[in-house]
């Protein structure tokens, strides 16, 4: 279903022994079957056959990165090359930055005309520009592994003065260009997965050590952690390489600083610091109403002050009056079902 914008509604389950990649559209044969299930028949969809398939718009928005005014449709070529990458299941990136060799085969596979065409130059440009290694390369090497039309258009700039370099991609990228498993493409969070499937890990370890401490202060709900939880030899060595990537002004709290034994993130303690001392200035002195106002749902949690902190987990209270002594309140909510916490106000005029 080539939708640019997709609901849970408009999914469904199908299900296969192929292996299917996800990383492109594709155009799959489903067959409708029925299984007996409790005395009732389910509909179940089974795919059979699937065909690499990359939306045209998709090809649109990667020529215009790499500097190609070209439409492209699902000619014949089109369909060689899309053959080509559901036999092989290899993907585009890989083929591009391959040996001499095994690109001229490739070429002569799917570009029987040998006619120049826009296909053609935009395969060749990409190719060039990986090989060459210029700046977004890391970026153009993603959305060629990854080539999905919301994904490509996030990355584009907004205007003339907003390129990276020579190439048509927001400047916003250069952080993921340079360090594509610490930082994110625009409106995007790749999978680790993903990641290592495209880049070389042997040549990105400060960057994993960094990835490494941003998933231990999340899970350990801590800005600073001890360097003992890093199996690491020459880490101080490593995190000044890292930081190195990162000396423009725009970019210093990106760098991972030391205090003691202990390793922790410039934007994580920055950003803490930001919040704390916003909260502080909006907050009077008696901010928070009298308990007596809480309306209980059990009384066992009311009279047992022990008790609480787990109603407070488990929501077994409601708050009768608000603004009782404040006009500010910090409001903290948990969605269970994406398993995240976010931290907000209110305050009465």
């Amino acid at each position: 279903m080539g939708k640019v914008h997709n609901n849970r509604f408009d999914r469904f389950i199908a299900f296969s022994l192929l292996n299917i990649p996800s990383n492109y559209a594709v155009k799959a044969k489903l067959i409708d079957r029925k299984i007996k299930f409790f005395e009732q028949n389910i509909d179940y969809y089974i795919i059979v056959s699937f065909k690499v398939a990359i939306r045209p718009c998709e090809l649109d928005k990667l020529s215009y990165i790499v500097g190609i005014n070209a439409k492209y449709n699902r000619s014949k070529e089109y369909w060689n090359l899309m053959d080509y990458l559901t036999e092989i299941s290899v993907p585009l990136n890989v083929i591009l930055e391959s040996s001499n060799e095994i690109y001229n085969d490739f070429l002569i596979k799917v570009f029987v005309s040998k006619k120049e065409t826009a296909l053609l130059r935009l395969i060749n440009a990409c190719r060039q520009y990986l090989m060459e290694n210029k700046v977004g390369s890391n970026v153009l090497r993603y959305l060629l592994y990854k080539t999905n039309n919301n994904i490509i258009k996030s990355q584009l700039p907004s205007d003339e003065d907003d390129c990276l370099s020579s190439i048509n991609l927001s400047k916003r990228v250069y952080g993921f260009d340079k360090k594509p498993f610490t930082t994110c493409p625009i409106n995007h969070i790749p999978r680790i997965n993903d990641l290592l499937e495209i880049f070389d890990a042997t040549k990105h370890k400060p960057e994993l050590i960094a990835k490494s401490l941003i998933k231990k202060s999340i899970d350990n709900s801590c800005i600073y952690i001890h360097k003992d939880n890093f199996k690491t030899e020459k880490i101080d060595e490593i995190i000044k390489q890292y930081n190195n990537e990162f000396s423009k002004p725009n970019l210093l709290n990106r760098r991972i600083l030391s205090f003691g034994k202990y390793l922790y993130l410039s934007e994580n303690e920055e950003n803490t610091r930001n919040i704390i001392s916003m909260l502080l200035n909006m907050i009077n002195q008696e901010n928070f109403p009298d308990y007596e106002n809480y309306n209980w749902k059990d009384d066992t949690y009311k009279n047992d002050k022990d008790k609480w902190p787990d109603a407070f987990r488990y929501d077994d209270f409601t708050i009768k009056t608000t603004w009782n002594k404040s006009n500010f309140n910090i409001v903290i909510s948990w969605d269970h079902s994406s398993k995240s916490c976010s931290v907000s106000y209110s305050q009465k005029e």
